[in-house]
């Protein structure tokens, strides 16, 4: 079992798979679709997820929802420092 099954909660485990495969993506950007694809998820269920961890990545770096949304629908939020 690992670590992140014990300790968190399911969605919050979702949101990490999330960031992960963002983490992982090129800069050339994604869509929702694509991101279920990635988690074998619902196109809705990956729009929730996306949303709750925009919301997350918010409230840890102070910056507002549509900077947020922007720099991580154009894939350039992860690698560079913001």
């Amino acid at each position: 079992m690992l670590f992140e099954e014990v300790f968190l909660e399911n969605a919050d485990i979702q949101k990490l798979r999330m960031f992960r495969v963002l983490k992982s993506m090129d800069e050339s950007g994604f869509t929702i679709t694509d991101l279920g694809n990635h988690l074998h998820i619902s196109y809705q269920q990956s729009y929730n997820v996306f949303q709750e961890l925009l919301n997350d990545i918010e409230t840890i770096t102070g910056r507002s929802g549509p900077t947020v949304k922007k720099n991580v629908l154009a894939g350039d939020f992860f690698t560079r420092n913001h």
